[in-house]
């Protein structure tokens, strides 16, 4: 097609360059439209002279906008006419000022961006039609191409950015709308202070298209910036989760490994098959997400041949620090490593293995040459070369005696660092009582290595290495050190397997298939995630069922308990499994080797098998199918969901920090009137906060879709996913009704286990903490210990096996708070104080916010007090979900959802019955309504509840408790009496304080706010649910305390608050450095109405983070969406102008006199968007203001 003559040459190669199709072009593109009639067509009546002409601010500032090229789209509301929205392109750019940049693209002045809907030739719709094999209207002259896409849900569609990107797709042969920025796709109104005032919604032109069943495909920039990567991910999962929400599909089109940006671009440079490869491997959002997770985007400093499977003899730099591996599973890396520690034993180096389990460390250390550090007294080296240890260890205390000091100059190994890492922030393990000071001391150890002035070095290892790690240990060190990063792709079709799928609610049909192998003759390695007697699907219950059904077959079980009993078989196998599974037809292994162990037979095993019930993270899950290296097939059950979440739950990092930091901040509140210390770091060590906020939004977001993500990943490492459906002819009949002979074995064995505690004799105390500190114990001692557990946690002598059972089930931690909402509440507050006081000894005055948070039961005793809940334990109750007082409580439940979840745990959604959330909460407690019937005429009849009936046991349990805690409280009296000399104070034993009434502001006493970017089941990523105050305090009083500021103190503690929580998150939580100055200068200033209830060191943390955020920001360009001005946008001179005003027009005509004249007219347009009353007022006391503005002549300083 010859170029038309409304467009110019160079604006028609522009954008045929992009690879659009000429038609499109002719249709959509025109040059050197009026620039004024283009953009200015929103503006108000005020923004005109009576005679209709513009005012001079718009005539100069788009004044040498008039050489431009502007593409409009049809508007899809109703389809009948073009679009008057658009974008102009002009070939003279006016400079952002506060950027120091030209502004590419120009959108109409005040008017909501839209979307570019091009109009689309025949041709083009012909190929769109054919390729997703939807017929075209007859006649097609009768409906408009986006009208027959809106009306066809077959249609998928493509949201890009920029409208030439948009029409170099539509060229290719896909539906697809362009936005005019990547967060132009959706709005949300927020106030003044930029907090949300409603729900994010989609744009309305995007509504028309978001019909159930459609599927979405996202195709945004490929960007190489850190920060815009983070925009471009933001905005998918915020869009995507609104187009979900509408019951659409979305998937994300990317072309990483191809160095092109733009989706034209790539078009461009490698035709029109690499865009459709490509589409059709596009990536569901969920996998999407989860690789954003695992992803690793540092500089590749040595890449691995890909057609060697295993790991040459390449070395780092000499001068390289941290030193990084990612290679496949089974590929050499532990052997790569020994090469490194045997040139650092040669050249006089000593090594640190740091691991997260025993084994594996002690496996480790055979490996390298150097000794595990139980062994170090009783070997021949005596730890002269180094040695290995459990990250447990890493403390003074310990075997150890650890300093980190004496390993400045080490070589430091960190293998399976990912889970290394994971451990040490998450654990519940002996890490969990020195947590704080094994912290400090990896600070201290990796800072040491890594200084220039050592000769340290760190080694990561991992074959799912990402960036979480390699970000940790270089914010750990506080010093600019560049990565050395060893990457190996290699995935030879000879190591990946077969990967069979079970379905069904259970895997009672993969447990069948596994009979039938096992009967024909397989010797199958089966992976469980259970190793107890209460799990049907545990080692213990599958053993017990395969030795009934396969007698004369040799069966190893390997788990916690197998490995460390001195009796058993597997005691001791870990370090030897190569040799001892040789003597075994059957093995059921559990986690206790899904990390660190290195399975190489080949020839014994004819199968793995695995069920997943959701209980390990999707990845530790996949490592454990891959300990068998060899490629036999794999044969799977998976869970939908992961049973296992952490912290609220939360797949956002800045929901989890701000749901730990509104639990911490409950719990002490509750304790200001202890004699707790006044210096009290609850913010320590904030990057390994972070940190642990990133894996545990990882492993989140994994069980969230448990089943989902296991398959991906395994998909990811080249393995073939096979779906199995039920069949007979793998079902054996002698093992038909394997689901209830597999249940009575379960209860078989749990019901004698539960007999052998109840029946074992309590052991003494010397006895029990010898039995407590024993690594390895007989089953005879593990029942005693058992034994001694309950006896001690409950109070009973003597109990029924039910009791077992019921602790078995978690039933300690309900009744537990039971106890201290009734019987037991006059010790809460001294039970609190004294656990509080152990963490912070243990730390030296610092906490670690997640261990804390759990080990409190004060906020969780106020939040049910305050909904009422005492009120329910009454059984001689009846109500209904119409009664006041179960409407009433649901209602301050709704209110309070976000506290509720921080601080029980549950879940509150506007979609539950007021009974059902009565019930959710009653069940913290392990308490419930009693159904008692329906009642009422046929047409209103309601169901009925009784009041909580209780028919276990538990008041003995309290009465035990409350004699145990009124003496341990008569104790601590007579003590402090005897130091303090006043025999009155029995400060211990007192009822919860009732906070002053003129304070109230939630049931807590404290501002509770909910983090912007947290998500939960009614709020999109990113998003905050909506309240006239952030944070959604609720009065407890009609009390209103207003500070001198006009807004609620909550108002002004909640943005500082914020403000800490987005620094903590790093610079991906703010748009520009310009920003976080604004914030911070605000911050400053409603801090100082606020002071007393901010933590002590609020200002250092956030001094502290400011400048790392600012560098990062600065150093990078990121792309802000058009017409979207941040609340905080009066800068520079346009201050000066706001204060100048207060002064006279004189006083004005002074600032802009220091000002040129393009500077001018910036400074006054950014005045009169954000503060329109002041400049109506000089407009006012000057009318001639506009006709001397370009006239002043500058002052020369």
């Amino acid at each position: 097609m010859k170029r038309p003559d409304y467009i110019c040459s160079d604006h028609w190669n522009e954008w045929r360059e992009s690879q659009v199709d000429a038609d499109i072009i002719a249709l959509n593109v025109r040059s050197n439209v009026d620039p004024y009639s283009f953009l200015c067509y929103g503006l108000p009546k005020s923004e005109r002279r009576n005679d209709g002409r513009l005012r001079d601010k718009w005539i100069y500032l788009y004044g040498n906008l008039t050489e431009n090229w502007a593409v409009r789209g049809i508007d899809v509301l109703n389809l009948q006419s073009e679009s008057e929205w658009g974008s102009i392109k002009p070939d003279h750019p006016r400079i952002d000022t506060s950027k120091n940049k030209p502004i590419k693209y120009e959108h109409p002045a005040r008017v909501s961006t839209e979307i570019f809907a091009l109009r689309v030739p025949q041709h083009i719709w012909q190929e769109i039609a054919s390729r997703c094999g939807v017929p075209l209207p007859s006649p097609i002259e009768a409906i408009h191409f986006w009208q027959w896409v809106i009306e066809n849900k077959d249609v998928p569609l493509i949201l890009t950015e920029g409208a030439k990107k948009g029409g170099a797709i539509l060229t290719v042969g896909y539906a697809c709308l362009a936005l005019p920025g990547i967060f132009n796709g959706y709005r949300q109104q927020k106030d003044a202070f930029g907090f949300p005032t409603g729900k994010t919604h989609l744009i309305e032109q995007l509504q028309v298209f978001a019909t159930p069943g459609r599927k979405i495909y996202f195709a945004f920039d490929n960007d190489s910036k850190p920060s815009t990567r983070a925009s471009v991910k933001t905005a998918i999962a915020k869009t995507a989760w609104l187009f979900t929400q509408k019951g659409c599909h979305c998937y994300v089109i990317d072309w990483e490994g191809y160095p092109e940006k733009g989706v034209d671009e790539l078009i461009a440079a490698h035709g029109a098959s690499t865009f459709h490869h490509q589409f059709n491997e596009a990536k569901s959002l969920h996998r999407w997400q989860a690789i954003q997770y695992r992803q690793l985007t540092y500089p590749i400093s040595f890449h691995h041949d890909p057609t060697q499977k295993y790991l040459s003899n390449f070395t780092a730099p000499s001068n390289a620090k941290l030193i990084c591996l990612k290679a496949p599973k089974g590929t050499g890396k532990t052997e790569w490593l020994v090469r490194q520690v045997l040139n650092a034993i040669y050249s006089g180096q000593k090594v640190l293995v740091i691991s997260h389990r025993r084994q594996l460390a002690r496996a480790l250390c055979e490996r390298f040459g150097i000794d595990y550090l139980e062994d170090v007294r009783t070997s021949d080296t005596q730890g002269v070369f180094g040695y290995g240890l459990c990250v447990d260890s890493m403390h003074a205390q310990s075997l150890a005696k650890f300093k980190p000091e004496q390993w400045e100059n080490a070589l430091i190994i960190i293998d399976e660092c990912e889970q290394v890492f994971w451990h040490l922030l998450n654990a519940s393990t002996e890490v969990k009582r020195h947590r704080v000071e094994i912290l400090k001391n990896l600070k201290t150890l990796v800072t040491n290595a890594l200084s220039p002035e050592t000769e340290g070095k760190v080694f990561l290892s991992d074959a799912d290495l990402s960036d979480y790690s390699i970000d940790y240990v270089i914010s750990l060190a506080g010093i600019k050190v560049q990565p050395w990063l060893a990457l190996h792709t290699c995935t030879q079709e000879s190591d990946c397997y077969d990967c069979y799928v079970f379905g069904g609610n259970n895997p009672t049909d993969l447990v069948k298939a596994l009979c039938n192998h096992i009967e024909a003759g397989g010797k199958p390695m089966v992976c469980l995630s259970s190793q107890k007697a209460k799990s049907k699907w545990s080692t213990l219950v599958l053993e017990a069922q395969l030795q009934q059904l396969f007698p004369d077959k040799r069966i190893l079980r390997i788990d916690a308990e197998s490995v460390s009993d001195p009796l058993h078989p597997a005691y001791g196998s870990i370090a030897s499994l190569n040799e001892i599974l040789l003597n075994y037809d059957i093995v059921l292994a559990s986690p206790a080797i899904e990390t660190g162990v290195s399975i190489d037979i080949r020839g014994h095993f004819t199968s793995v098998w695995g069920i997943g019930l959701g209980v390990q993270p999707e990845n530790s899950f996949r490592q454990f199918l891959s300990r068998l290296r060899e490629a036999v097939p794999r044969f799977i059950w998976l869970a939908s969901r992961g049973i296992g979440k952490i912290g609220n739950g939360s797949t956002s990092v800045k929901s989890l920090l701000a749901s730990q930091h509104s639990s911490v901040a409950a719990h002490l509140q509750l304790l200001l009137t202890c004699e707790l210390p006044e210096d009290i770091n609850t913010n320590f060590q904030p990057i390994s906060l972070t940190t642990w906020a990133r894996f545990a939004a990882r492993i989140n977001q994994g069980m969230n879709a448990y089943k989902e993500s296991v398959l991906e990943g395994l998909i990811e490492e080249g393995h073939r996913i096979i779906p199995t459906d039920s069949d007979q002819n793998l079902l054996p009949s002698s093992v038909q009704p394997l689901h209830q002979q597999i249940k009575a074995t379960r209860d078989q064995l749990y019901q004698q286990y539960c007999q052998d505690v109840t029946q074992a004799p309590n052991p003494d105390d010397n006895d029990y903490q010898q039995l407590a500190s024993k690594r390895s114990r007989t089953q005879q001692e593990r029942i005693a210990y058992h034994k001694g557990q309950l006896v001690r946690r409950y109070g009973l002598e003597e109990f029924s096996p039910s009791l077992v059972e019921f602790d078995d089930d978690g039933w300690y931690a309900k009744i537990r708070l039971h106890y201290f909402l009734t019987m037991g509440k006059p010790y809460l507050e001294s039970r609190d104080l004294a656990v509080a006081q152990r963490y912070i000894q243990q730390g030296e005055g610092a906490l670690w916010t997640p261990d804390f948070a759990y080990s409190q039961w004060g906020a969780a005793v106020r939040v049910l007090e305050f909904l009422g809940i005492l009120e329910l334990l009454d059984p001689t109750l009846e109500v209904s979900s119409v009664s006041p007082t179960i409407v009433e409580l649901a209602q301050k439940a709704l209110q309070i959802s976000w506290l509720i979840e921080c601080i029980l745990g549950l879940r509150i959604s506007e979609k539950d019955t007021p009974i059902a959330i009565v019930q959710k909460l009653l069940g913290k407690c392990d308490l419930k309504l009693e159904y008692l019937g329906r009642y009422g005429s046929t047409l209103e009849r309601v169901r009925v509840y009784g009041g909580v009936l209780v028919k276990d046991n538990r008041f003995d349990i309290f009465q035990q408790w409350s004699q145990r805690d009124s003496l341990a409280a008569q104790h601590q009296a007579a003590t402090r009496e005897f130091h303090s000399g006043e025999a009155d104070t029995v400060a211990t034993t007192k009822a919860t304080a009732s906070p002053d009434p003129e304070t109230v502001s939630t049931p807590l006493n404290i501002y509770i706010y909910k983090d912007k970017g947290g998500m939960d089941m009614n709020t999109p990523p990113g998003e905050a649910t909506p309240h006239p105050t952030p944070g959604a305090p609720i009065p407890a009083q009609p009390v209103e305390v207003r500070g001198n500021s006009g807004r609620s103190p909550s108002e002004d503690l909640v943005f500082c608050h914020l403000f800490l929580a987005d620094l903590q998150t790093g610079a991906e939580a703010f748009s520009s450095a310009q920003e976080v100055l604004e914030r911070f200068c605000e911050a400053e200033s409603r801090g100082e109405l606020v002071i007393a209830a901010l933590p002590r060191d609020y200002w250092e943390q956030v001094c502290g983070l400011l400048p790392q955020v600012l560098e990062v920001l600065e150093a990078t360009e990121h792309e802000l969406p058009q017409n979207d001005p941040s609340p905080f946008r009066l800068k520079g001179a346009a201050r000066l102008l706001l204060e100048a005003i207060s002064y006279g027009v004189q006083t004005v005509r002074c600032v802009l006199k220091r000002l040129s004249v393009e500077e001018r007219w910036i400074a006054l347009f950014q005045l009169e968007e954000q503060c329109g009353d002041a400049f109506a007022h000089l407009e006012q006391v000057d009318p001639l203001f506009w006709e001397w503005v370009g006239t002043l002549e500058p002052v020369v300083e």
